[in-house]
């Protein structure tokens, strides 16, 4: 939210009503993964089930059943940072610098190739972006910009 509000485009009120939907949103997602079981939830705070925790600060990609909230798969690929579906694909893209493209795939992790960027001394924390045919990644003041359309 924050370059929309220093760049003006929401006020006060409209960022705290997108804050709430984006809670709500997400909240949604986590019950429907079967990670909002008041069992689960309270097992968190009990130390009894770390299942949620252990699936929202680990650093492995982790595919579920959307019914069931059960892990389908995980892989370390490429290290900790983000991850966006497009095109059929799971782009992914480390802290580290690392992009890497995977199917999105129920049966496992297949991954179809990796290249990495220079960073500087930070780590990078943006997100990869594909539109228009093109994937781009960012890290700290420079962007890359690479054709990823089909041929």
């Amino acid at each position: 939210m924050a370059p929309f509000y220093e760049l003006g485009r929401f006020g006060d009120g409209t960022s705290l009503v997108v804050a709430v939907l984006l809670g709500i949103a997400f909240g949604w997602f986590l019950e429907r993964g079967g990670m909002g079981n008041a069992r689960k939830l309270a097992g968190q705070f009990y130390f009894t089930d770390l299942s949620v925790l252990k699936l929202m600060f680990s650093a492995i990609l982790t595919a579920m059943k959307f019914e069931t909230g059960e892990v389908a798969w995980r892989d370390r690929s490429v290290g900790k940072g983000s991850v966006v579906f497009a095109d059929d694909r799971l782009y992914l893209f480390s802290e580290n610098g690392v992009a890497g493209l995977a199917e999105a795939n129920p049966a496992g992790y297949k991954e179809h190739g990796r290249f990495e960027i220079r960073t500087g001394s930070l780590p990078t924390w943006s997100h990869p972006v594909v539109a228009n045919g093109k994937l781009y990644l960012r890290d700290q003041d420079t962007i890359y910009a690479y054709s990823v359309a089909a041929k």
